[in-house]
């Protein structure tokens, strides 16, 4: 190794260019780690929208949903059998707005009298019947008795219930006033009274289910909903359901700081904003262990007269649905620059260890050379007078040219065919002599004459004076 040292401290050159291939390689195999870190945030971006793109079509059709059920509670309100509790026509009507407004989750229609003490109510099995029960101090039955709310719908918050089949689920209300302000044929004049409020049961966890269920983001990825205490009213982890989100994720694995999450359902999904986020998760569909998680979200705006409620739809995917879209890029880009590094190296390693064999030998056959220059140049000097007697004599034009075709030698038929003296050509540019149709020939055969050292022959047509040659 020594050796090795000691030979890049004498080869100034090489030691400079292998510094600079070095700094070029390393230089490369950054540039691919930032090309790769790139492309992860921008692939993660184009994922994150087409999750926000999800959670907002989904929180769209739930708002529409929740418009279609208050239009149909207010227009049943409107109906002369549920005003005048008409015999048999009230349940007929109750039926077409069940069988309307069912498949929305909402699975049992009650309208109570206007002092609060009786409901006449439907259910989604379709049976029929009063109850006697004091609703008179109910919040909603409260709200719905002020004139100024005539026409509007309460909603009340999820609470845990039980829905269709009775089975456990998340449960709310929706309520409206019940005026006596249509006329019919045995009412042709409205008394324009207060005569109770129709509500609404409606299954909220069938609801969110309904739509965020079917919901899939890439691979794995999967969407939730909280409503607007943060609590869940759908999630892919069942337990979690009917859970604060503040807290169930705390309860699964209390090893896990889930600040990040927490920050996003406090600063954004409760207060109705929408975006795209990040955030740390300890499990995805059965897969245990602490793993990063793409989240976007958007609102779910109840539209209702007595709060301002909002709901949230989330849709997540772990980040590896990214990883797995670039992992096979970024393995073929790393063995790309690995090939390529190695075989400099190699090349490196192999000129080095080579090259002082090379220099020994070139330099025997430099003396080689030497020797025979040495031997060539007797002959040379012997035979220089002979060939000077054969150009003179010849009767062809024979000159010497430099590499820029200045004329160093002229024979005399050269002078004859010119009519010029030696003197007068010896230094002048032979295109001023000899004029070519195609003056680059004579520039590129006496370029090639350098360059190779070899012999070349051509045939062209010139002009000497007035003479065509």
């Amino acid at each position: 190794m020594k050796k090795y040292f000691e030979y890049f401290a004498r080869k100034r050159g090489l030691r400079h260019v292998t510094i600079f291939i070095l700094i070029l390689l390393a230089g490369a195999i950054f540039l691919g780690v930032l090309s790769a870190q790139e492309m992860k945030r921008i692939i993660s971006e184009d994922f994150n929208n087409q999750q926000l793109a999800l959670s907002r079509h989904a929180a769209g059709i739930l708002s529409q949903t929740f418009t279609s059920i208050k239009r149909e509670l207010l227009t049943l309100s409107l109906s002369p059998s549920i005003q005048y509790v008409e015999a048999v026509s009230w349940a007929n009507r109750m039926k077409i707005s069940l069988s309307s407004v069912g498949e929305n989750g909402v699975f049992d229609i009650m309208l109570i009298s206007a002092d609060g003490t009786q409901s006449y109510c439907m259910d989604y099995n379709g049976a029929i019947f009063t109850q006697a029960k004091s609703y008179a101090d109910e919040e909603y039955f409260q709200w719905c008795k002020k004139l100024e709310n005539r026409n509007k719908v309460y909603m009340t918050e999820v609470t845990a219930g039980v829905a269709r089949d009775s089975e456990p689920s998340l449960t709310m209300k929706l309520a409206a006033p019940v005026y006596q302000i249509s006329s019919d044929e045995a009412h042709p004049v409205p008394p324009q009274t207060f005569s109770g409020v129709l509500v609404f049961v409606l299954d909220a966890g069938f609801l969110a289910s309904k739509l965020a269920g079917p919901i899939r983001s890439g691979k794995t990825g999967y969407a939730w909903v909280i409503d607007e205490s943060g609590n869940f009213l759908y999630h892919l982890e069942r337990e979690f359901i009917g859970q604060n989100a503040f807290e169930a994720r705390k309860v699964r694995n209390p090893y896990i700081a889930f600040s990040k999450i927490n920050a996003i359902q406090k600063d954004m999904m409760l207060k109705g904003k929408e975006g795209t986020s990040w955030y740390v998760s300890g499990w995805h569909r059965g897969l245990s262990g602490t793993m990063k998680k793409l989240i976007a979200y958007a609102p779910v705006h109840l539209g209702v007269a007595n709060t301002t409620q909002t709901w949230s739809v989330a849709v997540v995917a772990p980040i590896s649905e990214v990883e797995d879209a670039i992992h096979s890029v970024y393995v073929r880009q790393s063995l790309i620059q690995g090939a390529f590094t190695a075989a400099v190296i190699i090349i490196l390693v192999f000129l080095i260890a080579n090259e002082r064999a090379w220099l020994k030998t070139l330099e025997e056959e430099v003396e080689q050379k030497t020797e025979d220059l040495a031997r060539y140049a007797k002959e040379l000097s012997r035979s220089e007078e002979r060939y000077r007697s054969l150009v003179e004599s010849a009767d062809d034009m024979i000159y010497s040219i430099d590499e820029n075709c200045n004329i160093l030698s002229v024979n005399q038929y050269c002078t004859e065919l010119t009519e010029k003296d030696a003197r007068e050509l010896v230094g002048s540019n032979i295109m001023d002599h000899v004029k070519h149709e195609e003056p680059q020939t004579c520039a590129s055969v006496i370029t090639k004459v350098v360059e190779t050292g070899g012999a070349f022959s051509c045939e062209e047509r010139v002009k000497i004076g007035d003479r065509e040659i």
